[in-house]
């Protein structure tokens, strides 16, 4: 059985489908690893980063969970601290994550999306910045 975080993550994926961020800082270590396993790298004047949405986001499911890098193991959003903090249920988690997906259908909804992504999923990577 999946633990309440993979629940949540596997119902969402938003790091990683480019509705939170256009790239991802990559450590230059992860380069050639992360070439090796199909992500797409970018060379930026803030170094490395991986363009999203990521190459390996397959169903909201990361097709290199073991080699993933670490800004991506590092990451978690705050709807996720919430859920660890017990904040939140996963199934109040998840509904969340399917009321974004629902308002997001529709163009008017844009500023309420925006909000929403803003107040649970933008998180940090640790120190680094987002894209």
């Amino acid at each position: 059985m999946r633990s309440e975080s993979e629940q949540l993550c596997t119902s969402c994926g938003f790091c990683c489908d480019g509705t939170l961020f256009t790239s991802v800082p990559l450590e230059p270590a992860e380069v050639a690893s992360s070439i090796r396993v199909g992500l797409r790298v970018l060379t930026t004047s803030d170094g490395p980063r991986v363009s999203q949405p990521c190459a390996a986001l397959s169903h909201r499911e990361c097709r290199v969970y073991e080699q993933r890098p670490t800004t991506c193991r590092t990451y978690q959003c705050d709807l996720l601290v919430a859920l660890h903090g017990g904040e939140v249920s996963v199934d109040e988690a998840r509904a969340i994550v399917d009321r974004v997906r629902e308002l997001a259908l529709a163009p008017a909804n844009t500023a309420k999306v925006r909000e929403l992504l803003r107040h649970h999923f933008r998180g940090r990577r640790g120190q680094s910045s987002q894209g």
